[in-house]
């Protein structure tokens, strides 16, 4: 009886029962988000789904800056400092825009890739 408690006791002691760490959402969100890429301060970017795909940063469980200005936008990259990066536009077969965003609820559309028909892509 004794051994089995103490055997008991010591794989309880050992292994921890929470293997992931969460956090709870605190957005009410009326469409679906999808994250790309996180940084080390725990700000995450990628696309936010309402009806139109918006680019998003997002921070302390909350979206604090999204790229309304195009009908289909999307975060792929983001650095310590909280500066995202991804990619817009308006439409099949229109320019693609470089948008820089970050997490203080700005955004810069910094760059047109004129010719580029919805080809672009952003890599890390």
């Amino acid at each position: 009886m004794y051994l089995t408690t103490l055997i008991l006791y010591v794989l309880f002691s050992v292994v921890n029962l929470d293997c992931f760490h969460a956090q709870p959402v605190t957005t009410v969100l009326s469409g679906t988000l999808s994250l790309k890429a996180m940084n080390n301060n725990q700000i995450l970017t990628g696309t936010f789904d309402s009806g139109s795909n918006e680019m998003i940063v997002w921070k302390n469980a909350d979206i604090v800056t999204r790229v309304t200005q195009f009908n289909d936008s999307f975060g792929v990259l983001i650095n310590n400092n909280g500066v995202a990066a991804g990619l817009g536009s308006n439409g099949i077969s229109q320019d693609d825009s470089l948008i820089i965003a970050n997490a203080f609820g700005t955004f810069d559309v910094v760059a047109t890739i004129a010719g580029s028909a919805g080809w672009s892509s952003l890599t890390w």
